[in-house]
């Protein structure tokens, strides 16, 4: 296997493991993969410079999914994740996302 193959194989490991949500040990053993492996490609696909982006979402109404909206879940490519109550105070919530990588 070439390098440029490898460096593809791992980034689709990372790709797949923050789009699973699991945690890292867990996905690890789901594809028989080592944990400090996973690790040090996550590491090191943070040391890439990565343009930050905002990605076009479609929202709907309570009505038009015929469910009650309990919140927003966001999660970043770089793997943090923030639930956010939908009764929440707009002021903490701005204060929040101002500490948001």
């Amino acid at each position: 296997m070439t390098n440029e193959e490898r460096v593809a194989v791992w980034e689709a490991h990372v790709a797949a493991w923050r789009a699973s949500g699991l945690p890292q040990s867990v996905f690890c053993r789901e594809h028989g993969l080592k944990e400090h492996l996973l690790g040090y490609w996550i590491r090191r696909g943070r040391t890439k410079s990565i343009e930050p982006a905002f990605l076009p979402v479609k929202a709907s109404t309570a009505a038009q999914t015929d469910k009650i909206m309990t919140g927003i879940n966001l999660r970043s490519p770089s793997g943090w994740a923030v639930q956010i109550p939908s009764n929440m105070n707009m002021a903490t919530l701005s204060e929040l996302l101002r500490h948001v990588p």
